[in-house]
């Protein structure tokens, strides 16, 4: 006769290895998917993360190359028009492109988009992006001054001074929302783009 506690010991272990087996693989599966999975979010945060820093860098651009031509005009330098209209069609597509995918991927929230008027918006009402607009209403003035250059009148310099202005506060808005998000995507860490 067989000894009951080495059947059951026996059985036990039987139970157990077939349990090992059985919820063994499925826990390194659980895993890897897990790992996957974070690697997947990582990759994703790294990819939104560049988008922010392509809006942060395209619109940096054109507002550096616009400072740079009004300068020309306050000092009453000659700028050559031509030169000035490539400079900142190549400024606004790109800068216009990172625009145009923040608000494809959602980097923007359609909600923030709201014609309340005193509702933090990034549109204005005629459905264009506000930071968008605030440049190309300062490309304008420029353009217009050097124009009339050399000698552009002293209106026509205020006008770039508060059109430029307005491309300093739409982007710091724009700046604040990313920014925002960026932190959201690190983890709550301060990341300077």
């Amino acid at each position: 006769m067989t000894d009951p506690g080495a059947l059951i010991g026996a059985l036990g272990g039987a139970f157990i290895g077939a349990l090992a087996a059985i919820v063994g693989p499925m826990l390194v599966h659980r895993r890897g998917s897990q790992q996957q999975q974070s690697q997947d979010t990582r990759s994703d945060n790294r990819e939104e993360i560049g988008r922010i820093i392509s809006i942060r860098t395209t619109t940096r651009t054109w507002a550096l190359t616009l400072e740079r031509y009004a300068l020309d005009v306050r000092r009453g330098n000659p700028n050559d028009l031509e030169s000035f209209d490539q400079a900142m069609e190549v400024a606004r597509s790109a800068a216009a492109s990172a625009l145009d995918h923040a608000l494809y991927d959602g980097l923007v929230d359609w909600d923030l988009f709201s014609g309340e008027p005193d509702a933090r918006t990034f549109l204005s009402e005629r459905g264009r992006s506000r930071v968008y607009g605030a440049f190309v209403d300062a490309t304008a003035a420029v353009r217009k001054a050097i124009v009339s250059a050399p000698e552009a009148p002293q209106s026509a310099i205020q006008e770039i001074d508060r059109a430029l202005a307005v491309v300093e506060r739409e982007r710091g808005k724009l700046a604040e929302h990313l920014l925002s998000r960026v932190e959201t995507l690190a983890g709550n860490r301060l990341m300077v783009i």
